[in-house]
């Protein structure tokens, strides 16, 4: 399974920027040798959630494939990206890298965590990574845009987070239904802050 794609992901759960957000310490060479760094204290790494989350952004992209649960749908991706050539995987790599800058730039230290009891918690969540990952990656012609109106999307995020609130964000369901929803949300978010 060391095909390109797969060794992108690797790479791209790398990144010094990833590593921050969802508490790791940041990469460096011998942590491919010994395994007594760090980084293999973290339960994230060590079952390779770092990778899928990875892998997540480019599979749920594809909602319109989905079904048999999250876990049959990212392989059915697996499957499909052995097709991927080297073109393929340097625009999935360009647009991971620019959509994950955009999303931090926004949020900042914010940037894929749940605001709750008026405050945004500690951590970054699988949820929310979801639903604002995804559909920004729609709009890459208007990063620079969203970025400038950075404060209109945070306030319209904690109103969504209220409205909806938390569970329907990070919820453990993982139905299509409640994956598109999650998307949806923010997809519409994007749509009406670049409207403004």
């Amino acid at each position: 399974s060391h095909g390109p794609f797969n060794k992108m992901l690797y790479e791209l759960a790398q990144g010094d920027l990833f590593r921050d957000i969802w508490g790791l310490p940041r990469f460096v060479p011998e942590e491919l040798t010994d395994h007594k760094r760090p980084i293999y204290r973290s339960a994230f790494f060590k079952t390779m959630e770092d990778i899928e989350v990875v892998l997540r952004f480019f599979a749920l992209r594809h909602m319109q494939h989905y079904k048999s649960g999250v876990q049959g749908f990212l392989d059915l991706y697996m499957i499909r990206s052995k097709a991927f050539d080297q073109e393929d995987i340097a625009f999935l790599s360009s647009l991971f890298y620019s959509t994950l800058n955009c999303a931090y730039a926004i949020y900042q230290n914010h940037v894929f965590k749940v605001f709750e009891h008026g405050e945004w918690k500690g951590k970054a969540s699988k949820g929310m990574y979801d639903a604002i990952m995804v559909p920004l990656s729609e709009f890459t012609l208007q990063f620079d845009e969203l970025v400038n109106k950075r404060e209109e999307i945070i306030h319209r995020t904690i109103e969504i987070i209220q409205r909806e609130g938390v569970s329907a964000i990070t919820g453990r369901a993982s139905t299509k239904k409640d994956l598109e929803n999650r998307i949806d949300l923010f997809r519409n978010l994007f749509h009406v802050v670049l409207a403004s």
